[in-house]
């Protein structure tokens, strides 16, 4: 039940996913909510407080969206999907016993 630095760093990374990745760099056709487990694995992930305390969602998107020139000329931030609400309850204990 302990979390490896890789589970930090992985939980991170699909933490910022919908809210970022997704958006900036066009990377996927279907964002991280649409996969029923991906989706849980991530909120479990992110709703640990060491994976939490590591990822300032608001700060990222800021950086991201402000400074990639290139990607982004106009410097406007997306609004992120309420359907990637890392807050949910996921059901990992139920798929998982």
């Amino acid at each position: 039940d302990q979390l490896s630095v890789l589970d930090v760093i992985v939980g991170v990374t699909l933490s910022r996913f919908d809210a970022i990745y997704y958006i900036h760099f066009m990377c996927c056709k279907k964002h991280i909510y649409e996969y029923r487990h991906l989706s849980n694995y991530t909120r479990c992930l992110y709703q640990r407080e060491q994976v939490k305390a590591s990822t300032d969602l608001e700060n990222c998107k800021l950086h991201y969206f402000k400074s990639h020139h290139v990607i982004a000329p106009n410097k406007i931030v997306a609004a992120t999907n309420a359907n990637a609400d890392l807050s949910l309850p996921h059901d990992r204990d139920v798929l998982f016993p």
